[in-house]
Order: structure tokens, then C-alpha cells, then sequence
């Protein structure tokens, strides 16, 4: 088992993944009821953290063999970063529209959402993937361990 490098790297890049889309997601459940000023803050944070997400998602489109879940991956980063950028534009639009401005950035937020459960899918898709190839890995070289052990013992 010295050649778990990479699937361990992508192991944690996958956590990594869960994690920011976990922040992400209870980010995005406060969006309706924000000042103008805290929807700034707020659409900036969602962008910095889509930003950083999309990155991880990019990294870990790498190490996978399956086309498309690595298209998954990297389709899913881009769509998510375009998303909050809608996000930071609307929000924006209303923070200058003054109090009777509509809210469009509930929904923006909800879009990335929708979109982001659909990437953590994608993510944990690889995870499984990975945990499969790496128990069948285990089993073929305990097979000839066995095999092995019986033909030095018979």
C-alpha cells in the first residue's frame, strides 16, 4: 500500500470540497433577510468562497480517470463561479435600488445552491469511485497473498 499518494491527496481534496460546499450552503440560506450593506458583504464572501471551491473542483477534476465526472467537475466549477458572480452583480443592483429594491438575490442564491448540490454529487461520486478502486486494489493483492501463502503450504 505505498502508492496511496495521490488517492490520498484526492481523499482530501474531496473532504476539502465537502466542507466549503457545507459553508457554502449555510451561507446561502441567510440571503433573504440582508441589509443592502450586508448583501455586499455577503455576495463578496459567497464569491471569495465559489472562487476557492472552483479551484479545489478544478484540482480534483484531475485525478480522476472517469471523463465525466472530471467533466462534471469542471463544468460544475465554472457554472458555480458564473452563479456568484450573478450573485455579486444582483446584489449590487439591489443594495443601490434603496429599500423597495427587489429581492433577486434570494434567488441567485438559491440558483448556486441547486447548482452546488449538484457538484457535491459530482464529488462524492469521485469519493466513491476512489474507495472502490483502492478496496479492490486491497482485495487483488490479498488475493495473492493467499495464493501464495497456499502454494508455499501445500
Amino acid at each position: 500500500g505505498g502508492g496511496g499518494g495521490a488517492d490520498d491527496e484526492a481523499m482530501a481534496s474531496i473532504r476539502t470540497c465537502q466542507a466549503m460546499i457545507d459553508d457554502l450552503f449555510k451561507l446561502l440560506e441567510d440571503s433573504d433577510n440582508l441589509t443592502p450593506e450586508q448583501l455586499l458583504e455577503y455576495a463578496k464572501k459567497i464569491s471569495e468562497m465559489t472562487k476557492k471551491l472552483a479551484a479545489e473542483l478544478n484540482a480534483l477534476a484531475k485525478t480522476t480517470d472517469d471523463p465525466e465526472l472530471k467533466q462534471q467537475l469542471v463544468q460544475g466549477a465554472r457554472i458555480a463561479k458564473d452563479k456568484a458572480m450573478q450573485i455579486k452583480i444582483v446584489a449590487a443592483v439591489q443594495a443601490s435600488g434603496g429599500p423597495g429594491a427587489v429581492n433577486n438575490v434570494g434567488p441567485a442564491a438559491r440558483g448556486l445552491r441547486a447548482e452546488v448540490g449538484g457538484i457535491l454529487k459530482a464529488v462524492q461520486q469521485t469519493g466513491l469511485q476512489r474507495e472502490q478502486k483502492a478496496a479492490k486494489e486491497q482485495s487483488l493483492a490479498l488475493g495473492s497473498v493467499v495464493k501464495l501463502w497456499r502454494d508455499e503450504h501445500q
